[in-house]
């Protein structure tokens, strides 16, 4: 309990992306997944079943900012990986 499991390859560059958005992410998100299959393919899942796709880590904490703001408006699925072009799903 307590502890974040990220799913993905010790050591590779997809775990460091991975580590850079769970850094960022407010410590209220009730986190519970965190994938990152690549190091451009991070997605996160809450505890009511949002899922952020992050992209890769870069940028990462505008991307919690914009995904912050699309939560507050209820979506339910919700693409970062361009923080500046977000897209969003009920």
């Amino acid at each position: 309990k307590g502890l974040t499991v990220i799913a993905g390859k010790p050591g590779t560059t997809a775990m460091a992306a991975a580590v850079q958005v769970l850094q960022a992410l407010p410590s209220e998100w009730n986190v519970t997944g965190l994938s990152a299959p690549t190091r451009d393919s991070v997605s996160v899942t809450l505890a009511h079943g949002e899922v952020i796709k992050f992209g890769s880590g870069e940028q990462a904490d505008r991307k919690v900012q914009v995904a912050a703001a699309l939560l507050a408006n209820k979506y339910r699925t919700i693409d970062v990986s361009a923080p500046d072009a977000p897209t969003v799903r009920p």
